[in-house]
């Protein structure tokens, strides 16, 4: 039985009364011994099957799950008892959302009630944003928000006061959901908030809110001092898809540098369908000759992007405007197949390496960089120790470009692909603002394997962060999966290439 889980198994039976008839006692302590065993998959296992017919046992052995170690395990129970209907059951995780000691619990609960459209559920969501916890409270407004329902608004507008800023965020983007119109009126103020995600938040919560203000949300976030805020309001610029935004971009090109140079070029060619490059004069000449009739064509364009400048670094064609990335490179065992899949040809492995060499190489002292090497023991384990160059964005010297390609060319392509935690690493350095995965299939190994759940997670991490995502699909495995690298550059402001 999972340590941490059986005394909480215990806890929770006194304090909830749980009860277990006789005639079903047999298949109750059968699921008990099996979703609170050792092995997280058996418990998964074990909570998938109990989706089938909530039991209140099932019920409340699911509340205790809330709090398993495995954060898939807690997903999971997440999204069984978002499945509840019947009263006494939704009443029973209201209850947990109240009382829990732990805050796994309550936040787990919060989430799941969040998916029950119900009376009782809204108010327990309600009274937890008065919670001791801020995540429980952040995990209250997201669930209100999904919900939309008018009635809430009022108390969702008094959490944009709240001290900690995550659950500002939140509530800003609750108001937007819950109560547009206010909203509109209450959101302005956010943008002068002392913290980043609120700033963040009120950007992407106005121009959806207040189209009509677009123009001038976008302007007053692209001066924000903090180049997340302004990142959002660039993204933003890309998805109204507005005439009037393209000189606010052109008038950026020459006060941006590293990354943000990046997404503004990809932004004006999604708007204009045009390949003027960094050339901002040349952008305000253009403009000068078609801005006043022009209309944004209604989709990005397709196809390659024009060459990167010769003073660009780049890595499997992908330019690197950013000055602080991270490299997270597929070392496991397949890639010691050739490229084309033959029995003839240079290795996948060569040809990664090969690829970060000649960008390592080309980089000047003013970025940072780490190199991340996935792979794992036999098993599956991701081993930081060995796998990551530096434990923080180093400063690309003469001496560390060189020690940096000496340390991935000792490495040798073993183990399985744990692709969630080694770009999680890449994730923990707080200065990482563009991360290159590049990958020859699906993950195999690590906290996350699915691509929705890999996906969903990192998206989730990456919510204040606002890191861009590039991947590249190296060679031609057998069943690859490429639809999580594709979708991960998608929904991050990266560029998706096949190697």
């Amino acid at each position: 039985m999972n340590a941490r889980i059986a005394p909480l198994v215990l806890i929770s039976c006194a304090a909830y009364g749980l009860t277990v008839q006789p005639a079903r006692a047999e298949p109750v302590l059968a699921f008990r011994q099996n979703a609170l065993g050792r092995d997280p998959n058996e418990r998964i296992k074990m909570i998938r099957a109990a989706r089938e017919a909530l039991s209140p046992e099932a019920v409340r052995l699911l509340v205790v799950l809330l709090g398993d170690t495995h954060p898939r395990v807690r997903q999971e129970a997440i999204q069984a008892l978002g499945g509840v209907v019947e009263e006494s059951a939704v009443a029973y995780v209201a209850k947990a959302l109240e009382k829990s000691a732990c805050e796994e619990v309550r936040a787990g609960a919060a989430e799941a009630l969040g998916r029950i459209d119900s009376t009782a559920s809204r108010t327990a969501l309600e009274a937890a944003l008065g919670d001791r916890s801020p995540k429980v409270r952040a995990c209250a407004l997201d669930a209100l928000g999904r919900m939309a329902d008018p009635s809430t608004a009022a108390l969702v507008a008094a959490r944009l006061k709240d001290p900690d800023p995550v659950v500002r965020a939140a509530a800003v983007e609750a108001l937007a959901s819950v109560d547009p119109a206010r909203a509109a009126r209450e959101l302005p103020a956010c943008l002068a908030d002392r913290d980043v995600p609120v700033r963040m938040a009120a950007v992407e919560g106005l121009s959806r809110v207040a189209p009509a203000e677009a123009a001038s949300t976008i302007k007053r976030a692209l001066a924000d001092p903090a180049w997340q805020v302004r990142a959002t309001a660039i993204d933003r610029a890309e998805t109204i898809r507005k005439p009037e935004l393209i000189p606010l971009l052109i008038d950026r090109i020459e006060k941006e540098d590293g990354r943000l140079r990046g997404d503004l070029l990809r932004a004006l060619r999604s708007l204009t369908r045009k390949e003027i490059g960094l050339d901002a004069e040349g952008w305000r000449i253009w403009w000068g000759h078609h801005g006043k009739d022009f209309a944004c064509p209604e989709t990005a364009k397709d196809g390659p992007q024009a060459p990167a400048p010769l003073t660009i670094a780049t890595f499997c064609s992908i330019p690197l405007y950013s000055r602080r990335v991270a490299f997270v490179l597929d070392l496991s065992g397949s890639m010691r197949d050739t490229s084309n899949g033959g029995t003839e040809g240079p290795r996948k492995v060569d040809v990664v390496k090969a690829e970060l060499h000649k960008a390592i190489r080309s980089f000047t002292p003013e970025t940072r960089f780490n190199v991340i090497l996935l792979g794992s023991d036999a098993e599956g384990r991701f081993d930081a120790k060995k796998r990551v160059w530096m434990p923080r964005l180093t400063p690309a010297t003469p001496a560390a470009r060189e020690h940096a390609i000496q340390f991935s060319a000792a490495q040798i392509a073993r183990g399985y692909t744990n692709l969630y935690d080694a770009v999680l690493v890449a994730f923990q350095d707080p200065d990482v603002d563009t991360v290159i995965l590049l990958s020859d299939g699906g993950a195999t190994k690590g906290t996350f394997v699915a691509r929705g759940e890999i996906l969903d997670n990192l998206l989730r991490e990456n919510r204040w962060r606002k890191i861009a995502i590039h991947t590249v699909a190296s060679g031609a495995r057998r069943g690859a999966d490429q639809g999580l690298l594709t979708e991960l550059a998608a929904q991050t402001g990266g560029v998706f290439v096949k190697k």
